[in-house]
């Protein structure tokens, strides 16, 4: 195949000031599933019109296949390595040679709008950003809004560009193809598979953010990482390095910027010296990328990483160098695979055994690679949620690491037991764990989800036994122990479940689910002052939990403190809006003074837990009260009469059908 590198008009730095510069970047987006990159189905044609008239790079790469630590080497155009992140959710602090910065003391106006919580302004990334619009419309498989069509980010920074003082720098994201692949119509039915629709939908909010970009605008258009797509076992991106998760789609065009293609390799980190030199600006010293308008000759090295699999899932980290149109992929120091890109594009002959001399030449380039023996990662609850409701875990402590393509199968195994389980094939689902855990046992995230299993259906000794075993070997994990203490609770040891929890919190003081449940101890206790305590402590760490909520409620209701109980139940509902035991809680206060808005608690309630007697008890109270419906009151406090427990509550059940029968 014929070299061809296009020509270019070598401008100053000084050329380029003051003109529009424009950061476009595609989340979750491989460039084989681009028309511009020769993929059959026509996926992008707003992408490939921009690159006519752009210089487009062919081979172009991540150096991290994960959103956060991908758009810091564009934006600090430095390696995980030099700013220390690693993964989603690890707070960013920017120093004087961030991007935003330097364009702002250039006399830039600056503007981000982004469409995925990823990039939230809590992680670091909006310093000196005049406007960072990180506003999330939609919830993704959780409760919080995580992200926003790139429809509507679109039409957010064209509302902001028809009022932009120029000069400007504008950063726009887009999260469409990011899993779930949920495609709107009329892309939905146009592809065979979800991913290109969602593509094809992105592309449509991209042409017409095109269309109102001013002529002399300096545009830069890169993908963050790609999408394995279920290839060499990973389903989406983060752990593995083969090309589907690393080569991206990248061009750049505006005034004197010649089109064509380039061949050569670049990455991420170029983009940042490129959108200074747009600026007319220099990058400070010891930058590693270089403008992509002015590569240099001979071959360029490619290093990409990844400690995703290492942090949350267990696996050795991941390794990729490109040199000379050859990757090794490398998996800690114990395993290596060789590919021939030219020859072999879709890496499936791997080298290793009949090249060698390339293998170890190639090895030593990565003994330079340390990887931080840990990484700082402190998230709030929100924060969690949000990468949650996104499809990525967050990171926890692993005792063994393996080989993360092996891994991976034991992971889609645990994911098929979990399907099963939520489909109502508990039994099935259950034996497919035990076979994921007979075959890794190493697995703690699989043995934790068999014991809450356990738990759930009333098995606690066996869910005891498996929280212990897990203590025994991460004795300093304080949610093992809190797990732990769930499953004493089960069988009634309360009090070593409340000295497991206060354990689980010395440990770390900032783990929800350890407040909730010693909080619910504590209550059935009436130990109202280390109740107290214990959300003095929470307060201090800003922990917010929904069952700690609840039981300060209760305890400021038998401390006859309606407003306070209120206040701590909303704040509960506010966490968690089917909070069972706030519902009830704030129900009953309101039972009185507003009485139809208790019974919408209760009728909120009972759509989650139709047979529940409390709620059942309620809400016939107060649909004889408000309505005088005897029929649905009485057939509330007959399904509450079922399940009264207590004897005086079943007095009381009973007197309420008494005065409807003798009201007719």
């Amino acid at each position: 195949m014929r070299r061809f590198i296009a020509p270019l008009i070598l401008l100053s730095c000084a050329a380029f000031a003051a003109d529009p510069i424009v950061l476009v970047t595609l989340d979750t987006v491989r460039a084989d599933r681009l028309s511009l990159y020769g993929y059959a189905p026509k996926t992008s044609p707003n992408l490939d019109a921009a690159g006519a008239k752009a210089l487009v790079f062919d081979q172009a790469y991540t150096i991290v296949p994960l959103t956060f630590p991908a758009h810091l080497a564009i934006l600090a155009g430095r390696t995980p390595f030099d700013t220390g992140i690693f993964l989603n959710g690890q707070q960013f602090t920017p120093d004087a040679g961030y991007l935003p910065t330097l364009l702002k003391k250039k006399g830039y106006a600056t503007a981000a709008f982004l469409s995925s919580a990823i990039l939230d302004r809590t992680f670091g990334a909006a310093k000196d950003f005049d406007h960072y619009d990180d506003t999330m419309t939609r919830k993704t498989g959780g409760d919080v809004d995580a992200e926003r069509t790139g429809a509507e980010t679109v039409a957010a920074a064209l509302a902001w560009l028809k009022t932009a003082k120029r000069p400007f720098f504008l950063w726009v994201h887009l999260f469409d193809p990011h899993a779930p692949y949920t495609p709107a119509q009329p892309w939905a039915g146009r592809f065979a598979h979800p991913y290109d629709a969602e593509i094809a939908q992105m592309d449509a909010a991209l042409g017409d953010l095109f269309r109102a970009l001013p002529r002399d605008a300096r545009v830069l258009v890169a993908a963050d990482h790609g999408e394995m797509l279920g290839e060499w076992g990973e389903e989406e991106h983060g752990v593995l390095l083969y090309q589907p998760a690393v080569h991206i789609p990248l061009m750049v065009w505006g005034p004197g910027i010649k089109a064509g293609r380039e061949r050569r390799p670049v990455t991420l980190l170029d983009a940042y010296p490129t959108l200074l030199a747009f600026a007319g600006l220099k990058p400070p010293a010891g930058i590693p990328g270089v403008n992509l308008l002015a590569l240099p000759e001979g071959e360029r090295e490619v290093l990409a990483t990844s400690l995703y699999g290492r942090e949350v899932l267990g696996f050795l980290p991941s390794l990729a160098l490109l040199r000379e149109g050859h990757k090794l992929l490398a998996y800690g120091d114990r395993d290596y695979k060789l590919f021939n890109l030219a020859d072999d594009p879709g890496e499936k002959e791997n080298l290793f055994l009949t090249d060698r001399r390339r293998v170890r030449e190639m090895r030593r380039g990565l003994q330079a690679v340390e990887f931080p023996s840990t990484l700082q990662v402190a998230l709030r609850d929100e924060d969690k949620k949000k990468l949650t409701a996104l499809g990525y875990s967050t990171p926890k402590k692993t005792e063994k690491l393996i080989h993360p393509e092996e891994g991976l199968k034991y992971e889609a195994m645990f994911a098929e037991a979990k399907r099963l389980m939520a489909s109502g094939r508990e039994e099935e689902g259950e034996m497919r764990l035990l076979t994921v855990l007979e075959r890794a046992p190493h697995m703690t995230e699989a043995r934790s989800f068999l014991g809450k299993h356990y738990m759930k259906t009333g098995r606690h000794a066996q869910a005891r036994e498996i929280f212990a075993g897990m203590i025994n070997e991460q004795a300093m994990d304080p949610r093992v122990r809190v797990n732990f203490a769930q499953s004493l609770i089960g069988q009634g040891e309360l009090d070593k479940a409340a000295a497991e929890l206060k354990v689980a919190l010395a440990m770390d003081p900032r783990v929800p689910e350890a407040y909730g449940l010693l909080g619910q101890l504590l209550l059935d206790r009436r130990d109202y002052d280390a109740l107290d305590g214990l959300y003095a402590q929470a307060r201090q760490y800003s922990i917010e939990s929904a069952p700690l909520f609840a039981a300060l409620g209760m305890m400021e209701r038998d401390r006859k403190n309606p407003a306070g109980a209120e206040r701590h139940f909303r704040d509960a509902l506010e966490v968690d809006p089917g909070a069972m035991m706030a519902l009830k809680g704030l129900a009953s206060i309101l039972r009185s003074s507003r009485p139809r808005e208790a019974l919408a608690l209760c009728l909120k309630g009972l759509e989650r837990a139709p047979r529940d007697p409390e709620f059942n008890y309620l809400a016939g109270v107060l649909l004889f009260q408000l309505d005088g419906d005897r029929v649905a009151a009485k057939r509330c406090l007959e399904t509450a009469l079922l399940g009264c427990g207590p004897l005086g509550f079943c007095d009381r059940v009973n007197e309420e059908i008494r005065k409807i029968d003798g009201s007719r």
